[in-house]
């Protein structure tokens, strides 16, 4: 397997072009992860979120992606933020990561899409196991959650990939680790755009293995994808190395 990665990576399949990213904003943030989730920085990240886009618009870009959980924090409930991205979003479609309530012991994973004043959001599909999801029996799991997790509550899965239509292409959505699974692959996507927080991992070779692993499905299933990431260098990879 390894020997197989080497080859992947020496075919360099991973190309920008001005095409690639005419009218793509992809993001590269660099938020420190342990200052980040502190309730009164929701100003400033909402606040750097929105002179990004304002910039993006300025430069005439269609589409802004932005890494998970960039915003801090449950944006469906936080009307006065989602306004502000809501009323930008007749000039430009926005992906951003947040955080999704849908009930009391029902927090998602998310990724928020903003198009024409509206917003869907998809919801992460494969969680990491006990990173985001305790997989043992449920009697076993709120036990292990009280001792080594303070008691926090798993994110719920959703059942579906969301796809999503802008700059006349259809593109799935998945959120870090399904980038490196073989689930976000199964229907073969064309375009693919995966949002990651690679802070957790810093310093570490978690971003050259998953870049190494999605490398991989990008040939194997012929999907482009775009990665927008915090606490790395977010990149294009193309399955063979040619432009858009």
């Amino acid at each position: 397997m390894l020997f197989l990665f080497i080859a992947i990576d020496l075919n360099k399949p991973q190309v920008f072009t001005p095409k690639s990213l005419r009218d793509i904003e992809l993001l590269s943030t660099n938020v420190d992860i342990r200052n980040k989730w502190k309730p009164q920085n929701q100003a400033l990240y909402t606040n750097r979120a929105l002179l990004e886009i304002d910039k993006a618009i300025s430069n005439h870009k269609k589409l802004i992606i932005f890494p998970e959980s960039y915003l801090p924090y449950f944006l469906n409930l936080e009307k006065h933020y989602l306004d502000q991205f809501l009323e930008r979003s007749k000039d430009i479609t926005i992906i951003i990561g947040s955080l999704y309530y849908k009930g009391r012991n029902n927090h998602r994973n998310s990724a928020y899409i903003i198009k024409d004043k509206e917003y869907k959001v998809a919801n992460k599909v494969v969680l990491v196991p006990f990173g985001e999801a305790n997989p043992l029996p449920d009697f076993l799991s709120r036990a292990v959650n009280k001792m080594f997790f303070r008691g926090a509550v798993d994110y719920t899965a959703d059942k579906n990939f969301t796809y999503i239509e802008a700059l006349d292409k259809r593109y799935k959505i998945a959120i870090c680790y399904e980038g490196t699974s073989s689930k976000a692959y199964e229907d073969n996507p064309n375009f693919l755009i995966t949002i990651s927080n690679n802070g957790w991992f810093i310093p570490s070779t978690e971003p050259t293995l998953q870049q190494l692993i999605m490398k991989y499905y990008s040939k194997l299933h012929n999907t482009t994808i775009y990665h927008s990431i915090n606490g790395s260098a977010s990149y294009i990879i193309m399955p063979f190395g040619g432009s858009e």
